[in-house]
């Protein structure tokens, strides 16, 4: 990851994310409607000796895959993948909903609600309680009408593979959207949609500011 302070901004560079550089958010002429995002929070708390045979959930997230800082995902370029009428949909655990709030202040999208999902396993995590759910924020900017949705904000499902989100979420979302999505952080591909991450070949050419691309 990068050796910088979290006031300093990365303008004319890529995050690093892991051993391979990310192309930054900025210069695509191609824009979405619909911005669906899992990033690579980075936690900093004291997780025991990872055992990932016998106790998978005792590993630190970077076991799995790189993680970013709060100011690294907050300087993504995604206001210039925006539709002028865009939904976000930004997933976050219980620990991270402030810094998620400030990503999506940064992204230039207003909060709007959000939907819980409660994961039905008992090998919950957490310091102060038991976490068992993570949240997909929803958040606008420009016209966007409310989607006047049967959808609960309260969705109950098992938890899968680490980080995988259910499949509810995305049909979720198509049902009640339009126009040309994009996922970011991406970790698998989706019909219909495009996306954007370290883990698969990118659908769009995301250059940095620095014009210098992946």
């Amino acid at each position: 990851m990068f050796n910088m302070s979290t006031e300093d901004k990365l303008e004319n560079v890529s995050p690093t994310f892991g051993n391979t550089v990310l192309p930054a958010v900025v210069g695509s002429s191609k824009k979405y409607s619909v911005i669906y995002a899992d990033p690579a929070w980075k936690y900093n708390n004291q997780s025991p000796p990872c055992l990932p045979e016998k106790q998978p959930d005792t590993c630190k997230i970077e076991y799995y895959y790189p993680t970013m800082t709060i100011q690294q995902i907050k300087d993504l370029k995604v206001k210039e993948i925006c539709e002028r009428d865009c939904v976000l949909f930004l997933w976050a655990t219980t620990p991270a909903i402030q810094e998620a709030l400030e990503v999506v202040k940064a992204w230039g999208f207003k909060y709007k609600t959000m939907i819980t999902w409660e994961k039905e396993n008992r090998d919950c995590m957490g310091y102060w309680f038991r976490v068992c759910t993570e949240h997909l924020i929803v958040a606008v900017k420009g016209n966007v009408k409310a989607f006047r949705d049967m959808e609960r904000t309260c969705y109950h499902e098992k938890r899968g593979k680490h980080s995988k989100k259910p499949e509810h979420f995305y049909e979720t979302i198509e049902r009640v959207t339009t126009g040309n999505r994009i996922e970011l952080f991406a970790r698998q591909k989706r019909e219909g949609w495009d996306i954007w991450g370290n883990e698969l070949e990118n659908d769009v050419e995301l250059e940095t500011s620095a014009n210098n691309g992946r």
